[in-house]
């Protein structure tokens, strides 16, 4: 385990035997080991009697399927055939083991909760374990799960009448607590502001509630920008421990740098080079890196960029040679461009590349219009520190000035390392510069009246839920089906996720109104065989005005089947509007 973790787990050590709740903040370069940590710091708390159970926070889907069966699982079950098929030998795994082993912890102990069921996979029975309400030792979550339950919205009675929230929100409580990937949810304020503010609201709040209830907490981040801990709540902010890296050991008050040697002789001793290149010469420019040998990284920040220099780059090397991966594919198409990204030439992706996706690449062209996304984005790159030379470009067309200026100022640039060194300057300077979103007051004041009485009514949390159209957190999203949808069709469970793609209602809203949205689909059955039925239809309503509340009429359809004890509740798309392998057809949608 690296030193900054070995630190950060000693620091949590001794608060412990201080008697005082740990609080911390981990900022540790990506590829650093600060996901694996996380076990490691649940026995070090279990030990000292602070909390029998320990959650362990990612942004997204893709991130906790595989540190589930590639981390927890692999590390404790090295016999199971699928996850060596799957997985691969992975690292840090021995770690994992003799952390888990040391409190007792076992496979039946570790479990997951995420709005996907990864038993479709085909794992041997009684491997997996899927636990809603939280109950195991060890638990990975999505940042809603989470969120919902802690806000006394039972992630799996969204929808109910009745809100059975104290079981897992006690859970929490007894719990230790720990948010990876911390950036996803502290946006930068360019993006998109409602979803960015929400968020950040929920977050914070959050944060709030866990220090009054004395909540063991850790966050974790490559990228957490430098003011951010000024705009946490005070109590959070004045408990808070800060452990980052640094070229040498301090200790300033409640922020401890740590000094990892063998890190940073391996992060300057490749030298990086730092080009800025026009948008017209990123096909040319990845096709000349190809030619050399080189496998390159083409990262987006829109869609539209990602599919223009998709199809120029396949009818430049061909097909065989580019996959593109994004946000707007079915988890089918998804998993076969991640098989493919491990041996294709040039790999076009937004910005779903930069959390999940375990791979290295040798070069980086990248837009960059967020900051944060920008060293995620090195990440991909000579991911095992063993190159000689990396060369990073950045498209002047889509590009903060702020970056442009950076670069132009410093010639020596370690992307990887956040702290200046020995002549290379570290990009700890560009996150300077970000600036987190506001908090809602609104919305801050409503979660108050959720989290702070010593009971709520399920009348009360619904009514707050309908005024917020279901979307406390983030825009309303929605799963849509894109496979045929025949009347009474049968499917099984795992085919039906397969060809699903979850949407927030923004890209549905545009999908309806391009007639590409054939109506509200539910799901019948067992997840052996599941009976697919239209339940309403929307053809009726394209080319509605933009005053029609397409959200209420799309979650009235919902409620209603989920009431009507459905398995699987989404939306259809026509066939015409959807093209294998690449995606949503965006000739005939109208998205950024």
């Amino acid at each position: 385990m690296r030193p900054l973790i070995e630190r950060a787990n000693e620091l949590v050590d001794n608060l412990c035997r201080r008697g005082e709740v740990p609080q911390l903040l981990i900022e540790a370069p990506t590829g650093y080991g600060k996901t694996v940590g996380g076990p490691k710091i649940f026995s070090t708390i279990a030990h000292r009697g602070f909390a029998s159970s320990f959650i362990h926070v990612l942004p997204l889907r893709a991130i906790i399927r595989d540190f589930y069966l590639c981390t927890l699982l692999r590390s404790m079950a090295s016999d199971t055939d699928f996850l060596k098929q799957v997985c691969g030998e992975g690292s840090g795994l021995e770690e994992v083991r003799k952390a888990f082993e040391s409190i007792g912890i076992g496979t039946n102990d570790l479990a997951y909760q995420m709005g996907e069921h990864l038993e479709r996979l085909g794992i041997e029975r009684g491997v997996l374990r899927k636990e809603p309400l939280f109950d195991a030792r060890y638990i990975v979550t999505t940042v809603d799960s989470f969120l919902y339950n802690l806000c006394r919205i039972p992630i799996t009675e969204i929808f109910s009448l009745r809100k059975h929230y104290a079981i897992p929100r006690l859970r929490i409580f007894i719990s230790g607590v720990y948010f990876d990937e911390a950036h996803l949810l502290v946006r930068e304020e360019d993006e998109d502001s409602t979803d960015s503010q929400q968020l950040f609201t929920v977050f914070t709040t959050a944060l709030e509630t866990l220090n009054t209830m004395h909540v063991p907490l850790v966050m974790a981040s490559a990228t957490i920008p430098k003011n951010f801990v000024e705009v946490l709540p005070g109590s959070v902010k004045s408990s808070v421990y800060i452990v980052r890296l640094g070229v040498k050991d301090q200790y300033m008050g409640r922020v401890i740098a740590v000094e990892d040697r063998d890190f940073i002789d391996s992060v300057t001793s490749i030298e990086w080079r730092t080009n800025v290149i026009s948008d017209q010469k990123v096909v040319s420019k990845a096709i000349d890196y190809v030619e050399s040998g080189k496998r390159v990284l083409v990262a987006c920040d829109t869609l539209r960029l990602a599919y223009r220099r998709f199809r120029e780059l396949v009818k430049a090397l061909g097909r065989d040679s580019v996959v593109v991966i994004h946000g707007l594919m079915s988890q089918r198409d998804r998993e076969e461009a991640l098989k493919r990204i491990r041996y294709a030439k040039v790999v076009v992706a937004t910005s779903v590349i930069e959390a999940g996706v375990n791979i290295s690449l040798d070069t980086l062209i990248t837009d960059c219009t967020r900051i944060t996304s920008i060293i995620q984005r090195v990440g991909r790159v000579c991911r095992d520190l063993k190159c000689e030379d990396v060369e990073i470009n950045l498209v002047r067309d889509v590009c903060r000035q702020e970056v442009i200026d950076f670069v132009k100022k410093n010639t020596a640039i370690c992307w990887r390392l956040p702290v200046s060194y020995g002549g290379v300057v570290g990009y700890g300077k560009l996150l300077d510069i970000i600036n987190p979103p506001q908090e809602d007051q609104r919305l801050k004041g409503e979660l108050q009246g959720l989290l702070q009485p010593l009971f709520v009514s399920s009348y009360d949390i619904n009514d707050l839920l309908k005024r917020r159209n279901y979307a406390l957190i983030r825009t309303f999203l929605v799963s849509v089906y894109v496979g045929d949808v025949s009347d009474r069709k049968e499917v099984s469970y795992s085919d039906l996720v397969s060809d699903t793609i979850t949407l927030s209602h923004r890209y549905v809203d545009r999908l309806v109104r391009s007639g590409c949205i054939c109506g509200v689909v539910a799901g019948y059955g067992d997840y052996n065989a599941i009976e697919l039925r239209k339940v309403c239809e929307l053809n009726d309503i394209v080319g509605r005005d933009r005053g029609f509340d397409l959200t209420n009429y799309v979650r009235r359809c919902l409620v209603k089947a989920l009431q009507e004890g459905a398995l699987f509740v989404g939306l259809c798309m026509d066939p015409r509007c959807y093209i294998d392998g690449e995606g949503v057809n965006l000739d005939v949608l109208r998205v950024s």
